[in-house]
């Protein structure tokens, strides 16, 4: 992960956002991996 914060200094509800980057893997694995992680993660 490359970044968690916020875009905005009064919303409601709070909304904050999250960035990551690939180095590596071509995008299809990419996009494979980032879902199974949100997934676990409870985003979804």
């Amino acid at each position: 992960m490359t970044a968690v914060h916020n875009h905005w200094l009064f919303d409601k509800p709070r909304l904050m956002y999250m960035h990551w980057e690939n180095v590596d893997l071509d995008p299809v694995e990419f996009t494979r991996v980032s879902f199974e992680a949100a997934k676990e993660a409870g985003l979804f």
